[in-house]
C-alpha cells in the first residue's frame, strides 16, 4: 500500500518519499490488515513459540496442525510427495481452518466434521460455506472458524 519509487533502502530516507500520507491510506487494506492482527490473536497455535508437531496440543484433544486434502483427509506421505498441490487446507488448534488454493479455478472443498463459518476479515466472496463442503474462489486463501 505504500511504494517507495524503487528505493531498495527506504531507512535512510527522511523524505516525502518514506513518509506516510494517512489521509490518503487505503482504509480497506488498513481494516483487512487489522482483521488480519484480530485473527492470529484468536488461533492458539499462531500465538505460541512452540513448533507444530502434529500431535495432541490440547485438553479437548485438538491437535495444533492437521494438513488436509481437498477430501477434508490427513495427507498421507505419499500425497507430500507427489509434488506441487495446488490445495491445501490446513486445521489448526482444531477449531480453525485455512484454505488455499493456488489454481486457475474455483474448487470445492470437503470441510472436516462440525459446523463452520468464513471468519473476518475474510468475507463469503473468497469462501462460499455449504453444510458439508464449500467453494474457494481461483487463488484465494480463507479462513474458517468453528462454531
Amino acid at each position: 500500500g505504500h511504494s517507495q519509487q524503487g528505493n531498495n533502502n527506504a531507512y535512510c530516507q527522511d523524505s516525502p518519499l518514506t513518509w506516510l500520507n494517512w489521509i490518503q491510506a487505503d482504509d480497506e487494506l488498513m481494516n483487512f490488515t487489522r482483521g488480519l492482527i484480530n485473527l492470529r490473536q484468536k488461533i492458539p497455535a499462531l500465538t505460541t513459540c512452540d513448533w507444530w508437531t502434529g500431535e495432541v496440543a490440547s485438553e479437548k484433544g485438538d491437535r495444533d496442525v492437521d494438513w488436509l486434502n481437498a477430501q477434508g483427509q490427513r495427507w498421507s506421505p505419499q500425497q507430500w510427495e507427489q509434488g506441487e498441490q495446488q490445495v491445501l487446507q490446513i486445521l489448526l488448534s482444531g477449531s480453525w481452518l485455512i484454505a488455499i488454493n493456488t489454481s486457475n479455478c474455483k474448487q470445492t472443498l470437503i470441510l472436516p466434521a462440525g459446523s463452520w463459518l468464513t471468519s473476518q476479515p475474510f468475507s463469503l466472496r473468497e469462501v462460499q460455506v455449504g453444510t458439508t463442503d464449500y467453494q474457494v474462489r481461483r487463488r484465494t486463501v480463507g479462513v474458517l472458524q468453528q462454531k
